[in-house]
């Protein structure tokens, strides 16, 4: 969704806060679905994602830049829908998912104008 590693992310403002939300929200529907995360988890990940200078991506990100299918259902879909059945909301993969989905349809429909 913001289309950058996390040294890019991190270097505008509110990114590093966007990281960590977007991580608070990925623990809080792992932990309804019966998988909380340790104590140490979120304390241990964050410098991480909100490193200045680190070149790290996720597969996604790859994925859109090197444009084959980015598997934004198998991924965010999922992790929506269980958040949803177990009534936690998360806005920020909700963004990200419909981002995706988006930019998903759009690579298939100009896929199909070229056959």
């Amino acid at each position: 969704m913001l289309r950058g590693n996390i040294g890019e992310i991190v270097s505008v403002p509110g990114g590093s806060e966007l990281c960590l939300s977007a991580l608070r929200e990925c623990a809080a529907i792992a932990g309804a679905c019966g998988y909380p995360m340790s104590e140490t988890f979120l304390p241990e990940k964050s410098p991480q994602l909100t490193a200045p200078g680190s070149k790290l991506t996720s597969s996604m990100y790859r994925d859109l830049t090197e444009q084959p299918r980015v598997e934004v259902d198998t991924i965010l879909g999922d992790l929506v829908e269980r958040g949803r059945k177990h009534g936690v909301s998360a806005p920020i993969v909700q963004a990200a998912f419909v981002s995706l989905t988006i930019y998903e349809q759009g690579r298939i429909r100009a896929k199909g104008v070229g056959r």
